[in-house]
């Protein structure tokens, strides 16, 4: 009994001195850090945080602005740091230089809404919801200018792909997918929601894999077709000096 007493005491006082010690290190680290709630071990702030916060701040950081600013839909594709610094400056030079070209955006933007009046001219003047017709149009512009062309409007692969995006979007605004986030190394064995957000992400960058592979076995440098070509070109560019590998070309990929 005297020996099981003392191990408790001295695993109580272990106990005691890696508590001590985890405060310390966290306050000497938050030490140039404004105050704020103080995080609880492995969960940070998870508890404090309201699943409707990120909608309210939205709502209130748009409000007295004309166009509401976004602290978390931020970047090029949602990048940061220097490679975002690179992706944006490399992505402005393209859409300028592929801008200025034979077929501008403009044009580009003209002829889709012609395919988007001759839709509305289907309907014969009954009631409809435009958001649909207006989501394909504006898609489709976007799509002319990433791949080089278009999707009918009744594509199956066009729809799908709309489809995927618009669920991603439902489903990455729920707590589940913040969660998921946070902690994808340990979310990604459990069962759920969240893990429809990483399916159909792998879904849709399969189907931009596959448009980039069509183009690169069709790629000429001195007549660039679209964005992917450009983008290319200057992947070859900066890849020039060092030895070509299936691994370099899908580590683009997956970033266009």
């Amino acid at each position: 009994m005297e020996l099981g007493g003392a191990f408790t005491i001295f695993l109580a006082l272990c106990l005691s001195c890696l508590l001590i010690l985890f405060t310390w290190k966290r306050i000497n680290k938050r030490g140039k850090l404004p105050p704020g709630p103080t995080p609880i071990p492995f969960l940070g702030n998870l508890l404090q945080v309201s699943p409707n916060a990120t909608f309210q701040s939205l709502m209130k950081g748009g409000e007295g602005r004309e166009e509401p600013h976004s602290q978390i839909l931020a970047g090029v594709a949602l990048s940061n740091g220097e490679r975002w610094k690179i992706l944006r400056r490399l992505s402005l030079t393209i859409l300028r230089d592929f801008g200025m070209g034979k077929r501008n955006i403009e044009e580009r933007i003209q002829e889709e809404a012609g395919y988007l009046l001759e839709e509305f001219r289907k309907t014969k003047g009954a009631p409809i919801d435009p958001t649909f017709f207006l989501s394909r149009t504006v898609s489709n512009v976007i799509s002319s200018v990433i791949f080089g062309s278009r999707f009918d409007y009744e594509d199956k692969v066009f729809l799908n792909l709309l489809r995927m995006i618009n669920e991603s979007f439902v489903e990455l605004s729920t707590p589940w997918a913040q969660l998921y986030d946070m902690y994808s190394g340990i979310m990604q064995y459990f069962p759920g929601r969240h893990n429809r957000v990483y399916y159909m992400m792998e879904e849709i960058k399969d189907f931009v894999a596959s448009r980039v592979k069509i183009n690169e076995a069709s790629l000429d440098p001195q007549h660039p077709r679209d964005f992917i070509d450009c983008f290319l070109i200057k992947i070859r560019q900066v890849l020039a000096p060092l030895p070509q590998s299936s691994s370099l070309t899908s580590f683009w990929h997956l970033r266009l």
